[in-house]
């Protein structure tokens, strides 16, 4: 069976992610993804 692992960091906001999702289940390996939006890597109040 393939198995894939989606680790969505985004802020508050989900776009296209099926689409996203649908891409990724088509490869036969564990996939990590991490997607951050330019907000939270723009803010440095955010703690790491």
């Amino acid at each position: 069976m393939n198995s894939y692992n989606v680790r969505l960091d985004i802020n508050g906001q989900f776009s296209d992610l099926s689409s996203t999702i649908e891409s990724i289940s088509s490869q036969d390996s564990n996939i990590l993804l991490y997607i951050i939006s330019d907000d939270i890597s723009s803010s440095e109040s955010s703690p790491s």
